[in-house]
C-alpha cells in the first residue's frame, strides 16, 4: 500500500503502467474483501485516495504513479469511475445479493456516517439507502421495518437504513 493507493508489482524494476502504479479499478475486490472483515479504516483509506487524486487530476485517470501520485495515461476513464463507484457499493455498503435478495455486509468509518445514496436500481427497484452510525455490523431497515435483506421481488421506490450497531 502507498499514500496512494494498492501498488501493483512492488517488487519490479520497471516503471511502466503495471509495475509500481496503482490502478482504482481493481481496487474495488479489495474494498469488497476489507467489508467482509469489517475492516472500516481500509475502505475509508481507499475511497479518499481516489477522491483525494480525482480531485488532484479533475479527471479518472487509468494510472498513479505509487510514489509520486503523479496520474497519467488516458484521463477521463469511465471503468475507473465505475471502480470507484464500487467501492461505495461493494466496500462501504458491503452489498451482495443471492436469488433471495440484496443483503448489507457495511464496513463504515465514522466519516461516512450520515450518508446516502439516491436512486440505487436493483432488479424493478429504486432504493435510497442511508447510512446512520459507523461499524460493521448493522440492523436493514426497509421502509422502516427491520428485514435481513432486500426481497429480489422489491418494486417501486423504497427507502433503506443501514442502522450501524
Amino acid at each position: 500500500m502507498s499514500d496512494y493507493g494498492v501498488v501493483l508489482f512492488p517488487y519490479k524494476e520497471a516503471d511502466n503502467h503495471f509495475c509500481n502504479a496503482v490502478w482504482y479499478g481493481w481496487q474495488a475486490g479489495i474494498a469488497r474483501a476489507a467489508a467482509r472483515a469489517g475492516d472500516a479504516a481500509l475502505i475509508h483509506e481507499l475511497i479518499g485516495q481516489q477522491v483525494r487524486t480525482v480531485v488532484r487530476a479533475k479527471t479518472f485517470y487509468e494510472v498513479t504513479d505509487a510514489r509520486s501520485g503523479e496520474s497519467w495515461r488516458w484521463p477521463g476513464q469511465l471503468w475507473h469511475a465505475a471502480g470507484f463507484v464500487s467501492l461505495v457499493l461493494y466496500g462501504l455498503l458491503g452489498l451482495q445479493y443471492d436469488s433471495a435478495g440484496m443483503s448489507f455486509t457495511p464496513a463504515v468509518a465514522r466519516e461516512f456516517d450520515g450518508a446516502r445514496l439516491g436512486g440505487l436500481a436493483y432488479r424493478r427497484a429504486s432504493l435510497d439507502v442511508e447510512v446512520q452510525g459507523h461499524g460493521s455490523r448493522c440492523r436493514v431497515l426497509l421502509d422502516g421495518r427491520p428485514v435481513p435483506r432486500i426481497p429480489a421481488e422489491t418494486a417501486g421506490r423504497h427507502t433503506v437504513v443501514l442502522e450501524m450497531l
